[in-house]
């Protein structure tokens, strides 16, 4: 796919399809909830972190709630 086509189509539309009633969090995630935990991660506060699983997905992976 050339440049011009992928910048006039803008952002991928699958999160879109992405179901969220719900769930724990019924919505999807902007970006500056993500940020400030990518940004721990990366961090030298991060580094007693070893071998962890830390998920952010706004409860997805539990499933939806009963």
């Amino acid at each position: 796919m050339n440049d011009r086509r992928r910048r006039r189509r803008g952002p991928s539309r699958w999160c879109e399809l992405v179901p969220t009633a719900g769930f724990a969090v019924p919505r999807q995630a902007q970006p500056a909830e993500i940020t400030p935990f990518v940004m721990f991660v990366a961090s030298d506060r991060a580094s007693f972190a070893t071998g962890s699983e830390l998920v952010v997905d706004g409860g997805f992976a539990l499933g939806p709630v009963q």
